[in-house]
């Protein structure tokens, strides 16, 4: 997990906009819960290229 907070750091650093959440305990399925995040997917469409 150390990994993907550096990497989530540095894209903020360089101005970069990133939404970092940790799901303790479920490993590779943790897609299953970011999927059920009420937010996820209006902010996910709300992106755009600068």
């Amino acid at each position: 997990m150390q990994s993907a907070r550096d990497m989530v750091q540095a894209w903020k650093t360089k101005g970069g906009v990133a939404r970092y959440t940790e799901y303790t305990g479920l490993r590779h399925s943790s897609w299953k819960k970011a999927y059920l995040e009420a937010d996820l997917y209006p902010w996910l469409f709300s992106q755009t290229l600068p």
